[in-house]
């Protein structure tokens, strides 16, 4: 049912204006002493001042659902229903944001009891930032997997609205091909890639830089493995990327999936010579190197490293969160810094990624292991790098939170968490006071507010960026498809040629569903 406000395309309209026109509203409303229950959970937050409407249910019995949103002054927004939905007018939505900016509201639910009697719920805060967040969010949306997987596809979502755009889907060039992570340069939506394992097209990096498109295979004779991971320097001129030898395996109880890293270290790519650099430190027999993540001024890399132990020893596996000096302007490297010891903690650092401004640090800590989306205890950190103090985020729960990144102004996060379920991940926000406290999160809103109820997909990989993404599934599949290849010469090793085709990749860890093949 539509929201009682629109009258379009439901009743004639002379019945319609003496139905809605005079839609019941609270008359002596028996006040409760408890919030409403709404999904989803959109009370006692923090909102940007311009996103889509919070649309949700009320999760409580009624005839007619009554919300009115009371500001500090000015007009109040009221919607109502009679089947619990509340949808917001988008227009009417966005005005009221705006008049409202960096203050707070009351949410005032009402509710029209079966017996003729009117209830009020106690009335819910919520603020209005005055700092925004970028105007779009790119995420992967995948099935829940262990080792077999179908669709996967990259979506590009408009938060200031509720359009969403597939910039990629394997069922435009093979299901049975995995589409992996996707960064951009300084959230620009002109300069993005994004990774693809692929039995028939190979394990290229689709990089769209310059206006141009091309695949990169970082292939070599003396390293099969393919890039993972990666990051670009906000110069724009260096990727690091780690190459990671995965193998899923499974646990009898609890979180059955896992992933076990027998191999792994990053490098740095230079674009601008097409060349790869070794960085011994980066690259030391002795350690699992991955995750990496450069600075907000491009002179340190963050990464992640562990002792190599055997796979007997899986439980034992302590990531530390480490940092690298490097100058842009001459190339040269400093000593690894540990920030995060896995020793002292007993616990396991991945996804470091710093805030602008350089001062804050975002990182996820889990018992064991560098695969934290299987960890139902995994959690966000914040290290702060004036201090070399941290602290696990308030904004946690009781299942895994990991996947997060930083807005553009530094004042928002965006991160993947299982909450709610346990199984599949949400998007959610929160706000940041720029002290290190961070505002409870709440979901990405959708148009229909019960959509989370029957979404059977895993939302994760939430990076924030300034615009539409200048590509569109056809000319990335085209990317994909092709056999031309730009293939780096590695400079730890013989020469290699500038281009070759593209050819399967021995490392799929995950393999496609049988019907998808």
């Amino acid at each position: 049912m539509k929201p009682m406000t629109s009258m379009k395309g439901l009743l004639p309209v002379g019945f319609a204006l003496s139905l809605l026109g005079c839609a019941p509203k609270p008359v002596n409303p028996v006040a409760l002493n408890r919030p409403p229950v709404i999904r989803p959970d959109y009370t006692d937050i923090v909102i940007p001042p311009v996103i889509a409407p919070l649309n949700f249910r009320i999760v409580e019995t009624g005839r007619v659902y009554h919300v009115r949103l009371e500001p500090a002054a000015g007009d109040p927004l009221v919607q109502s229903s009679r089947d619990g939905r509340i949808r917001f007018p988008i227009k009417a939505w966005r005005k009221f944001l705006n008049a409202n900016r960096g203050h707070s509201f009351t949410l005032n639910v009402s509710t029209l009891r079966p017996d003729g009697s009117w209830v009020a719920f106690a009335p819910v805060t919520n603020r209005i930032a005055a700092e925004p967040f970028d105007s779009h969010l790119v995420y992967r949306l995948i099935p829940t997997i262990h080792r077999y997987w179908a669709n996967i596809a990259i979506h590009d979502r408009d938060l200031t609205s509720f359009s969403t755009r597939c910039l990629v889907d394997n069922l435009n060039f093979g299901r049975d091909s995995c589409i992996n992570c996707h960064t951009f340069l300084n959230r620009s939506p002109d300069t993005i890639s994004l990774l693809v394992r692929s039995p028939r097209h190979g394990p290229p990096m689709i990089r769209i830089q310059d206006g141009r498109m091309d695949a990169i295979d970082f292939r070599t004779p003396a390293r099969t493995s393919p890039a993972a991971y990666h990051a670009w320097h906000p110069g724009g001129k260096f990727i690091a990327f780690s190459r990671n030898k995965l193998s899923p395996f499974e646990h009898r109880v609890g979180e059955t999936a896992d992933v076990w890293d027998e191999n792994s270290d990053v490098f740095v790519f230079d674009a601008d010579q097409n060349t790869q650099l070794n960085v011994p430190a980066l690259a030391d027999p002795a350690w699992r190197e991955t995750w990496p993540s450069w600075s907000d001024d491009g002179h340190w890399l963050y990464f992640c490293r562990a002792p190599q132990i055997p796979f007997a020893q899986f439980r034992d596996v302590r990531y530390d969160l480490v940092r690298l000096a490097f100058d842009p302007d001459t190339g040269t490297w400093g000593e690894p810094e540990i920030l995060v010891s896995g020793k002292q903690t007993g616990m396991s650092a991945a996804h470091p990624r710093e805030a602008p401004g350089g001062r804050w640090v975002l990182f996820t800590l889990a018992a064991f292991g560098n695969f934290p989306i299987y960890r139902p205890e995994a959690d966000i950190y914040c290290l702060d790098l004036q201090t070399r103090a941290y602290h696990r985020l308030a904004i946690n729960s009781e299942w895994c939170d990991s996947w997060h990144s930083w807005s553009d102004n530094g004042r928002w996060i965006a991160f993947s968490s299982k909450r709610g379920n346990g199984l599949m991940a949400r998007i959610y926000f929160s706000h940041f006071d720029g002290a290190g406290g961070f505002s409870k999160p709440f979901v990405l809103p959708q148009d229909n507010p019960d959509y989370y109820q029957s979404c059977l997909y895993t939302f994760n990989v939430p990076e924030f960026v300034k615009g539409p993404v200048a590509a569109n599934a056809r000319t990335l599949s085209l990317a994909i498809m092709s056999a031309e290849r730009i293939r780096p010469v590695d400079l730890s090793s013989p020469a290699q040629p500038a281009a070759s085709p593209g050819g399967p990749t021995q490392d799929m860890p995950w393999q496609p569903a049988p019907s998808a093949r």
